[in-house]
């Protein structure tokens, strides 16, 4: 992170933090969650996240976040002991945004488009 001077009255120099910035890059994520009882471990929903790409930025001052993917997911049924779709390929998009000053003008906001 790059710190750039900030001109003062007094001789003391201070530093102000350049825009930072946070790239995740995955080529897919996996959640399994399991049934647990009696130590069987039965599989109930598997959610797949192909191709995903999470952005923070500028947490300092106006904290941004874009989190983009491509989501699919499954249920195991246990008759037929087999995944079978529960959510078909499905493109999620979240952007988000808000100033970290907590003034009654500040403006916050949210996007989710689905």
């Amino acid at each position: 992170m790059k710190m750039v001077p900030i001109k003062h009255q007094s001789s003391v120099q201070l530093l102000k933090p350049q825009k930072q910035s946070l790239q995740l890059l995955s080529g897919g994520v996996v959640l399994n969650f399991l049934n647990d009882f009696m130590g069987q471990n039965t599989p109930l929903i598997e959610v797949e996240g192909d191709k995903s790409k999470v952005t923070v930025s500028d947490w300092s001052n106006l904290l941004s976040a874009f989190v983009d993917t491509h989501l699919h997911a499954n249920y195991y049924n246990a008759k037929r002991e087999t995944w079978e779709p529960m959510l078909e390929q499905w493109h999620f998009l979240l952007k988000f945004g808000m100033p970290l000053s907590f003034l009654p003008h500040s403006l916050h906001t949210c996007v989710l488009d689905l």
